[in-house]
C-alpha cells in the first residue's frame, strides 16, 4: 500500500505482531492496531506467506474507523478476491464502499454477495445509505452530474478526476445518463472512454448506446459487450501476432494498450484482424488500417508525455 513501516529494534515474530495487532484492535486502540497489522501485512508479503483473513477484515475496519478511507479502498482492491471469500471479507467490502462513499464498490460488495445468507442484509443497508445520501447530497449530485456529463471539456488531468474521483462517488443510478452523455463527445480521451464505457457494464443496461470512437459515432449494448482484454477481436488480433508473427510479448502488450483505445467498438471499426496485425508488424504496409495505426501512435505519445509530466 506503498507505506513506510518502521520496525522495531528487537525483532518480533510476526505471529506475535498479529496478535498484538488483534488485541489492541479488541481493545478499540485502532491507530494501534493499524500500525500493527500494517508491519504483519507486509512482512507476510515479503516472505510469501499466507495472509489471515481475519487480520484483513480488522485492517480495513481499522482504517474506516480512524477515517482513512482511502486506505480501506486501497486495502479492498489489493485483496478484493480474498475478501469476497468470506462473510466478514464482503461485509468489509461494503462498509469500506458507504464509508468513503464509493458507489461502485458499495456495487461490487452486493454482486460478491449474490446467493450468499447475507445478501439481502447487504442490499437493505445499501438502499438505506444511498436513499439518505441522495436527500442529504442532491446538490453534490447534481453537480457532479454536470461534471461527468461534460468531461470532455478538461484536461486529461480533469478528465481523469471526474472519472476516477467523481463518478464514483453518486449513485450509479444517478450517473447512467450522464456517462451515456459523455460517452458521445469526440473530446473525451480513449482512455476515459474505455473506463466509463466498462462503467456502464456494472449497470448491466440491456440497450444500445452510443458511443464515440476513433472517427465516428458507434454503438454498443453494455451488457453483451466484453472488457477490453476479452473482447474476441482483441483475442484475435493476439493471436495474429503469437502464431503467425511471433512477436514477443513487450510488443503484444503494447499493441493491447492502443488496441484498447477503441473499445467499445473494435469489432466494428477492426473487421479484419489479421490485416490489422500486419499494419502494427510492417508500419510501411499501407492496409486500410494505416491511418488508424497512426492515430492510435498519436494517442500513445499524447498519453506518455502526460505521464512524462
Amino acid at each position: 500500500m506503498g507505506k513506510v513501516i518502521n520496525f522495531p529494534q528487537h525483532a518480533v515474530s510476526n505471529k506475535e505482531m498479529q496478535e498484538r495487532a488483534f488485541a489492541a484492535f479488541a481493545a478499540g486502540n485502532n491507530k494501534t492496531a493499524v500500525e500493527l497489522y500494517e508491519k504483519y501485512l507486509l512482512v507476510a508479503e515479503n516472505n510469501n506467506e499466507p495472509i489471515d483473513a481475519t487480520a484483513l477484515v480488522q485492517l480495513g475496519q481499522g482504517y474506516i474507523n480512524i477515517k482513512q478511507f482511502g486506505d480501506a479502498l486501497a486495502l479492498v482492491d489489493d485483496y478484493g478476491q480474498q475478501l469476497r471469500k468470506s462473510e466478514s471479507g464482503r461485509e468489509l467490502i461494503l462498509a469500506a464502499g458507504i464509508a468513503a462513499p464509493d458507489f461502485t464498490v458499495i456495487d461490487t460488495a452486493l454482486q460478491v454477495a449474490q446467493g450468499t445468507a447475507q445478501a439481502e442484509s447487504m442490499q437493505r443497508r445499501a438502499a438505506e445509505f444511498e436513499s439518505q445520501y441522495t436527500r442529504e447530497h442532491a446538490d453534490v449530485i447534481a453537480q457532479a452530474q454536470k461534471q461527468i456529463a461534460h468531461v470532455g471539456a478538461g484536461t486529461f488531468v480533469d478528465q481523469e478526476r471526474v472519472v476516477n474521483e467523481i463518478l464514483p462517488r453518486i449513485p450509479l443510478s444517478a450517473a447512467t445518463d450522464a456517462v451515456k452523455r459523455a460517452l458521445t463527445d469526440a473530446d473525451v480521451f480513449p482512455l476515459m472512454r474505455t473506463t466509463l464505457a466498462s462503467w456502464l457494464q456494472r449497470m448491466h443496461l440491456d440497450e444500445e448506446i452510443s458511443v464515440y470512437v476513433y472517427d465516428g459515432l458507434y454503438v454498443f449494448n453494455p451488457s453483451k459487450t466484453r472488457s477490453p482484454f476479452a473482447d474476441n477481436t482483441m483475442a484475435q488480433i493476439m493471436t495474429e501476432y503469437e502464431q503467425q508473427f511471433g512477436a514477443d510479448l513487450a510488443f503484444m502488450q503494447v499493441q493491447a494498450i492502443k488496441i484498447s483505445l477503441i473499445y467499445p467498438a473494435l469489432d466494428q471499426i477492426i473487421k479484419e484482424p489479421h490485416v490489422f496485425a500486419e499494419q502494427s508488424i510492417n508500419p510501411q504496409k499501407e492496409t486500410k488500417y494505416a491511418a488508424l495505426q497512426a492515430w492510435m501512435d498519436q494517442q500513445m505519445t499524447i498519453m506518455g508525455q502526460i505521464v512524462n509530466n
